[in-house]
């Protein structure tokens, strides 16, 4: 139905497991690769949660659907839900991308979830991949995420709008503004 509809899934699984007071979501904030570049407030909310432990039921579902999706042909995109308790803007991603493959999609079609595909639904033909002539936001990681989802973890540059951003500077500004 998904696909005969073109219709598209955004599963947002950390929010989901949050829910169900599955993983500790705080550990994200305490990934030494993470931890530096969390603003006080996005620490704060990932040590936060609604869930509750003996609800684990209440994931198997959607566990077990995101396969069986992929292999119909859906769209399945990345996205976390951030704001709400347990979820933090941004980081979270990474931790979402994880899941996706611990749910049996593979590596890349994680981050093609993150990339090609939202581009694609959104109709946003200048970006979402790498190519001459399109809009230059690029992550560089340490590491080969189309082998292990985790690397997306080992930030080295990033680039928006083929322009190099400077990561120590807008954690400080947001450091900043919190401190308002």
């Amino acid at each position: 139905m998904f696909v005969s509809h073109g219709a598209f899934i955004i599963p947002t699984l950390t929010e989901l497991v949050n829910l169900c007071g599955l993983p500790d979501n705080a550990a994200l904030g305490r990934d030494w690769r993470i931890a530096p570049w969390l603003p006080e407030a996005e620490a704060a909310r990932l040590k936060t949660s609604v869930g509750k432990p003996n609800r684990h039921y209440d994931c198997v579902g959607a566990f077990a659907s995101l396969p069986i999706l992929a292999s119909a042909g859906s769209s399945i995109l990345a996205g976390t839900d951030a704001g709400n308790p347990g979820v933090s803007y941004g980081a979270s991603l990474h931790e979402e991308l994880e899941m996706l493959v611990r749910c049996g999609l593979s590596p890349v079609q994680a981050l093609r979830s993150a990339t090609s595909v939202p581009a694609r639904i959104w109709r946003m033909s200048d970006r979402g991949r790498v190519a001459p002539g399109l809009r230059a936001d690029l992550v560089l990681v340490d590491g080969d995420p189309s082998v292990d989802i985790s690397t997306t973890r080992n930030i080295n540059r990033i680039w928006l709008a083929g322009v190099l951003v400077d990561r120590a500077s807008l954690l400080l500004k947001a450091k900043n503004l919190q401190s308002k």
